[in-house]
This record gives structure tokens, sequence and C-alpha cells, in this order.
């Protein structure tokens, strides 16, 4: 996979995205992403295993906000990948919520993981 963002924030639109890199192997990241986000309170969540893929929902106030994140093997096969994106569904602005929910999944996924693999 290239060193680009599966997914693109589109122009004009309240969203964030990142990438985190990890020792730990796909597996072991994915599973704490999803620990994580169960943490979270996050609704309708959506995973495929076979892609370590998740998609979910948040509420605010009356807003849905939409979560994915992928894990990729890392460079050379060692390690993982972690891409992660929150987007509002509507709206130019979010005051920041998505970039504090995208910090605060990679917080607790590395609350979940041991030092070493974070």
């Amino acid at each position: 996979m290239p060193n680009t963002h599966p997914f693109p924030c589109p122009p004009n639109r309240a969203c964030a995205h990142a990438t985190h890199r990890s020792p730990a192997d796909v597996e072991t990241v994915f599973h704490a992403a999803r620990e994580a986000l169960v943490a979270m309170n996050a609704s309708g969540m959506t995973v495929d295993a076979a892609r370590s893929r998740v998609e979910a929902t948040f509420r605010v106030m009356v807003f849905l906000d939409d979560l994915r994140l992928e894990v990729h093997p890392g460079a050379n096969g060692a390690g993982a990948r972690l891409y992660v994106q929150s987007r509002s569904r509507v709206g130019r602005f979010d005051f920041g919520v998505n970039r504090r929910r995208v910090n605060r999944l990679l917080r607790r996924i590395g609350a979940v993981l041991p030092p070493s693999a974070w």
C-alpha cells in the first residue's frame, strides 16, 4: 500500500484524520482499536475483520459523525499502520470535535496496548 492515507478528508468538510505506526502486529492493533471504540460508546459499529476495518457512528447533539479506521501491515511486514478518519456528515466546521475524537481514540488504543506496542 502506498504511504498515502486511505481516508483523505474532503475539502470544505469538518474532518480529521491520522496515521499511527505501531511495532505491534495488525491483529493486536485492530483488537485494541475495537476495544477503544467500544469504550468511547461508538454506535452502529460495522467490523470487517478480514480487512481489519471498522466503521462507527458518533452522535454530537442532533448531528451524526462517522469514524473509519483500518489497520495495515507496516513497512516490510513489520508492525502495523493504523489509519483513522472522523468526519461530520453535514457542515464545514465542527469546533474541533473530530480532531479531539481522533486524538482520544489514539490515546485509548495506547492505554489498551503495552507501551512497547504503541
